[in-house]
């Protein structure tokens, strides 16, 4: 994060699976915030191709 404040970057944003516990619970806990204002959306282009780790 300081790396970035140094390249005098603003604002910066992650995407963590809703069923990512510990997940989301380190990023709320060093002072993330969840965003409520937008979705997100994937378009498939190849199924086969595709890797789920949110099972």
């Amino acid at each position: 994060m300081n790396a970035l404040k140094e390249e005098h970057i603003n604002k910066v944003s992650l995407i963590a699976f809703t069923k990512n516990d510990i997940g989301n619970a380190f990023w709320n806990s060093i002072g993330w915030t969840k965003r409520e204002d937008l979705n997100y959306y994937d378009f498939t282009l190849n199924e086969a191709n595709i890797t789920a780790f949110n099972q």
